[in-house]
């Protein structure tokens, strides 16, 4: 159920003032908007599902600087699932070399470019929806992107021009 993603919704972040974003308070404020996704009423119902049938988090910058961590083996796992923010200068870094996608405040720049200014006024995000719902056999029946669309057009499009004027 839902562990096949179908739709995806992907979301810019920009400073209004193109001031750096990878800050304490954009970075709490970009972790509060993508973690309050999950209480939407219908969130659960869409969202894409792992193999334990959990929604997965947004592919976001979000995910590295709040890691949880193995405290028995210090294993850091990117999941946004952590409490506390890590280190910002040296996620950017990591992220300039090894997933620029975050971070690439031009969606074009080089990696050598990145490491040069670890900073930017611009992420982005990509929600990711799956299918099949529940009560549906496979993922062709028309019927769940009707209503993934009454999902979008009554609480999740509602939700996202609310969190964009914080």
């Amino acid at each position: 159920e839902r562990t096949q993603a179908r739709f995806f919704i992907r979301l810019i972040y920009a400073t209004t003032d193109g001031s750096n974003i990878f800050t304490p308070e954009y970075l709490k404020r970009i972790k509060r908007i993508e973690d309050r996704l999950e209480t939407l009423p219908g969130y659960r119902r869409f969202c894409l599902a792992d193999g334990n049938g959990r929604c997965v988090r947004p592919l976001s910058a979000v995910n590295y600087f709040f890691a949880s961590m193995d405290a028995s083996t210090g294993t850091i796992t990117p999941d946004g699932r952590g409490e506390h923010l890590l280190p910002i200068q040296a996620i950017l870094a990591n992220l300039g070399t090894s997933n620029s996608y975050f971070v690439d405040r031009y969606f074009g720049v080089s990696s050598g470019q990145l490491k040069s200014a670890l900073e930017g006024n611009i992420t982005r995000s990509v929600l990711r929806f799956g299918l099949p719902l529940r009560g549906f056999r496979n993922t062709e029946d028309h019927r769940q992107a009707e209503m993934f669309g009454e999902f979008v057009r009554d609480q999740l499009r509602p939700y996202l021009m609310e969190a964009s004027s914080e």
